[in-house]
């Protein structure tokens, strides 16, 4: 599976359900966890 998060993001908070390792909320919108952010975000 493949999630992206981008300027559309409503946060529903459903990547972070669906994958909490690797995402969280981040004020207003999702994140991904520190260890997983690429050089884009």
């Amino acid at each position: 599976m493949k999630i992206s998060i981008t300027e559309d993001c409503v946060a529903c908070e459903r990547c972070v359900e669906l994958c909490p390792e690797v995402f969280e909320m981040g004020g207003t919108y999702a994140q991904p966890e520190i260890g997983h952010r690429s050089s884009g975000i």
